[in-house]
């Protein structure tokens, strides 16, 4: 949200025809700055309070876990509306938290140095997980905590997780 504020800052200046002319708009750049932090604010707060929180199997070191995202969903009959992600994931083993900003993001994945469970919390927003039969489903063994991380879909989310217990 803070890269779109910053975005609509340089669109205006960019419209404006020149320096006199930028110079008459700073109330609408601070406006829309404005806008712009209650947004974020807005999002910190809600998000960072209730994260989605899973629980990961890790059965062998250097064994790796992939996020599984969608890239996009039908809406009013038509298909290719992207899932919107920017979320930060902390892989729970004491290494650096990774920023995910696509369904395809190679920062999606992390590998373990050790076996164990692992708790991973995600906060910001992420739209939608889906397993679908596919990837990393075995691994995941727990949800504690669904969030509120702007979840728009559950369509085959969890679908092949059979070692999934609680999900609360």
């Amino acid at each position: 949200a803070g890269a779109e504020v910053a975005w609509r800052m340089r669109a205006l200046d960019q419209v404006a025809a020149g320096p006199e002319k930028a110079a008459s708009n700073w109330p609408m750049r601070w406006v829309l700055v404005a806008v712009g932090l209650l947004a974020v604010v807005g999002a910190l707060v809600m998000s960072s309070a209730d994260p989605f929180i899973s629980v990961w199997r890790i059965d062998s070191a250097g064994e790796s876990i992939t996020l599984p995202l969608r890239d996009s969903h039908e809406v009013d009959g038509q298909w290719w509306v992207p899932f919107i992600y920017d979320f930060e994931v902390d892989w729970g083993d004491g290494s650096p938290a990774s920023m995910v900003t696509r369904f395809d993001d190679p920062d999606r994945t992390h590998a373990y140095a050790a076996a164990g469970d692992y708790t991973v919390p995600i906060t910001w927003m992420m739209e939608t997980i889906y397993f679908n039969d596919e990837g990393d489903k075995d691994k995941l063994i727990e949800i504690p905590n669904l969030g509120a991380v702007g979840w728009k879909s559950f369509y085959y989310a969890f679908a092949g997780c059979e070692t999934l217990g609680l999900v609360a």
